[in-house]
């Protein structure tokens, strides 16, 4: 959002389309594993590590598209945990996958 007066952006500063690449990379690999397509995965994800509201008895999940680059690492984070703990997982780094990725695009 802009101010019409001093024209100052007060949008926040949005994830990067590389965390974007990485978080739905990941949510692939660990709804592969669960047997969850990737939207439920994100949706299962969101509501066990708490990015959600409860507004008047209604469950209102928080978008990924509005978050921060730093709430976005934390959720991302949080999702490699909660991977690792509840289903044994290991997940690659940011800077695994981007080399892996890289490797076979050559």
């Amino acid at each position: 959002m802009i101010c019409p007066k001093c024209k100052h952006d007060f949008i926040p500063d949005n994830r990067t389309s590389q965390q974007n690449k990485y978080l739905h990379a990941i949510l692939g690999e660990i709804a592969e594993h669960t047997g969850y397509t990737i939207n439920e995965m994100k949706q299962v994800l969101k509501h066990e590590l708490g990015w959600f509201h409860n507004i008047n008895h209604v469950i209102v999940y928080d978008s990924t598209a509005e978050m921060t680059k730093e709430q976005l690492a934390e959720f991302i984070d949080m999702i490699i945990g909660f991977a690792s703990t509840m289903f044994g997982m290991v997940i690659q780094t940011p800077e695994e996958y981007f080399s892996n990725s890289n490797k076979n695009t050559k």
